[in-house]
């Protein structure tokens, strides 16, 4: 049975986004475009895009299960447009300008809009909404400029997207339209033609068997290790993965992934990675959910592939998540022992977020998956899902990367691939072991900066403590013992510890101040 030996006060607040809401998950600054206030039905210029051969895109698919590689859900379509060259500029009577595009893919469940170059100037704002306005990103000011030039922003619900751009003069009546400031050079849109749920899309991406992270018991007492995990948008595929913390308690956005999950794409795919947060529903028996915020962007830190290694990719994000989003960065295990039961919480088929769990040890394995993938000899976790008072969840494409946690709600492992799926339930599945990435990564550099030499660190809340906060984390072993028996308890804190104090109801002793 897990214990908390840390209790945690939050106050969350969610915003559960329905049909026709305009919604503002992006980092962005919110409001409204100027075209919406005007009363004129200005034309503006359309860019019509032919659909890929979506038939065909899905028969490819079939020959993919998870052990193939990523999950992929979307083809890219180039363009190579900017305002200098394709789109409408109107000037209003008193300076302002508006730039609006409008393009369209017939059949897209999403488009998503990839940049080449994006600086937006100080008086300026980029908004995107659907064809019927009903779905809105934005507004994207200079604050959200890469400190690289790539960019993307997430993808709109609709098979056509208008992009517009607005500059307040800097004085009025000033008629000159000047893109001098202004670089949005867009390079692609990605169409997406299936895997992605949200409650206006009416669909259901992963298999029936798979229960919602936020059914009750199962997903009770994960209600922190689940806000790490997010979903990743990787250039028309999908993954999962989590926030993990370092033994500094800075806060640094590290991210832990699969290597197969799209590792070989170039620093400036990477730029255009979009991660979910919060993609979840509030209900156990709902099918559809919203997600609470996204992070664009990052650069890779530590990779170990499959072949010969453990699958591993460590990357940091762009942007570090605010106190406001309430994100959680999981903590670690290099422990070398199967943990008896735990979780893993991840997004199949790019789904909400689900929850499957196992109450049998963990066992060493040696990788022989996919495309003739062999990995190092027992870097792998091998589980077996198990079946509780939800139901019986196990995972799926779009699955991989995620994290499994152990008994004690520590990260042991990511997963990689394997044979479990809702019409074999019984089959096993294969995550990494984290005491292997750690030295395939050379780990140590980024998730011990302190040089503490822990074996495992708890998670924390942002705000973080920096290097003089204190995580109180213990093992125990055994973990089950019959009355009478003995525990032997280990102390795995970090940080500046002044003194401790454990207390043991209905043990003996009953408390104790040992190191």
């Amino acid at each position: 049975m897990r214990k908390n030996y840390i209790t945690k006060i939050m106050v969350a607040f969610f915003l559960v986004l329905g049909l026709s809401t305009i919604s503002f998950a992006q980092l962005s600054e919110g409001g409204t475009p100027m075209s919406f206030g005007m009363n004129e039905k200005a034309s503006i210029e359309t860019i019509a895009l032919q659909a890929p051969n979506v038939d065909e895109l899905i028969y490819e698919d079939s020959f993919c299960d998870k052990n193939c590689g990523s999950y992929r859900i979307g083809v890219p379509i180039d363009l190579g447009i900017s305002p200098e060259n394709a789109g409408t500029w109107t000037v209003l009577p008193n300076g302002d300008k508006i730039w609006r595009l409008e393009i369209e893919s017939k059949g897209a469940k999403f488009i998503g809009v990839y940049y080449n170059s994006f600086k937006i100037p100080e008086n300026g704002k980029l908004f995107l909404y659907s064809g019927d306005k009903s779905n809105l990103i934005g507004a994207f000011t200079s604050k959200n400029n890469p400190k690289n030039v790539n960019f993307a922003t997430e993808m709109i619900p609709d098979d056509k997207v208008i992009i517009e751009y607005n500059e307040t003069a800097a004085n009025n009546g000033l008629k000159k339209i000047s893109t001098s400031n202004l670089l949005l050079d867009i390079d692609h849109i990605m169409y997406f033609y299936k895997g992605i749920t949200l409650a206006d899309t009416h669909e259901k991406a992963s298999d029936a068997c798979e229960v919602n992270v936020n059914c009750s018991p199962v997903g009770d007492n994960w209600q922190d290790e689940k806000r790490g995990v997010a979903r990743i948008e990787m250039n028309g595929y999908l993954c999962s993965g989590t926030l993990i913390n370092n033994t500094a308690q800075d806060c640094k956005p590290y991210f832990l992934t699969a290597h197969h999950c799209a590792a070989d794409q170039s620093a400036s795919e990477h730029n255009t990675w979009t991660f979910y947060f919060g993609y979840e529903a509030s209900t156990c028996n709902a099918t559809t959910g919203s997600y609470q915020y996204t992070i664009v962007g990052c650069s890779v830190k530590a990779l170990s592939d499959i072949n010969g290694g453990s699958d591993l990719q460590l990357l940091e994000l762009n942007s570090t998540p605010t106190t406001a989003q309430n994100p959680y960065y999981n903590g670690w295990s290099k422990s070398t022992s199967g943990s008896p039961s735990g979780v893993s919480i991840h997004h199949p088929a790019g789904d909400i977020k689900k929850i499957s769990t196992y109450t049998s040890s963990l066992t060493s394995y040696t990788y022989n998956g996919g495309a003739g993938s062999v990995g190092q000899t027992n870097a792998h976790w091998k589980v077996y899902w198990s079946e509780n008072a939800n139901g019986w969840g196990v995972t799926e494409g779009g699955s991989s990367g995620s994290p499994i946690f152990n008994n004690n709600g520590l990260i042991v492992g990511s997963l990689t691939g394997g044979s479990s799926f809702c019409t074999s339930q019984t089959s096993p599945d294969m995550y990494g072991k984290f005491s292997v990435h750690w030295v395939n990564g050379n780990l140590a550099q980024y998730l011990d900066p302190t040089g503490s030499g822990a074996s495992s660190i708890a998670g924390t809340n942002a705000p973080c403590g920096g290097t003089s906060g204190v995580t109180a984390n213990f093992s125990a072993s055994p973990t089950t013992v019959t009355v009478g028996g003995t525990v032997s308890f280990t102390d795995n804190s970090i940080g500046s510890i002044t003194s401790r104090n454990w207390t043991f109801a209905g043990g003996s002793p009953g408390s104790s101040t040992a190191t």
